[in-house]
């Protein structure tokens, strides 16, 4: 029996999204955290970005470590869909082990999505002739 040689077997990217959109001309902080410690590529970077979709950037923050790459999602370019694949190499030493994230995303003014209550002191009703009540209307 003769075998040839092995063939790297490809995990399908793992993709998430996130719900809330990024409003145009802002950025939106990220954490990778990998389950064990990633090696660095050539460039001393532990991640890079790809963008898959839409004219927004990413920016990683050369302070990252090996066990948490630190980030922004930007809000530029023209509003829409965007997509960006994150790899990183999972293997420490010699050879590579690419692994990968997918995120998409809307650049857009989001939508209000929740109501805040908050309460303060006590006060009295004002009279009805006081500034800010309801105008009397006559009955005719």
């Amino acid at each position: 029996m003769t075998f040839g040689t092995d063939d790297r077997i490809t995990k399908k990217a793992k993709t998430m999204r996130l719900e809330k959109p990024i409003k145009p001309g802002f950025r939106r902080p990220f954490t990778l955290t990998p389950d064990e410690a990633l090696d660095a590529g050539a460039d001393g970077a532990f991640a890079t970005a790809e963008i898959l979709s839409g004219d927004s950037t990413v920016t990683i923050d050369p302070a990252s470590t090996a066990t948490e790459v630190r980030g922004w999602l930007n809000g530029n370019g023209a509003t829409g869909e965007k997509s960006v694949r994150f790899s990183a190499d999972g293997r420490l030493g010699d050879g590579e082990q690419v692994i990968t994230l997918d995120v998409e995303y809307t650049v857009s003014t989001p939508d209000a999505t929740t109501l805040g209550f908050s309460v303060g002191v006590d006060e009295p009703i004002p009279a009805p002739d006081a500034v800010g009540s309801r105008p009397r209307v006559p009955r005719w």
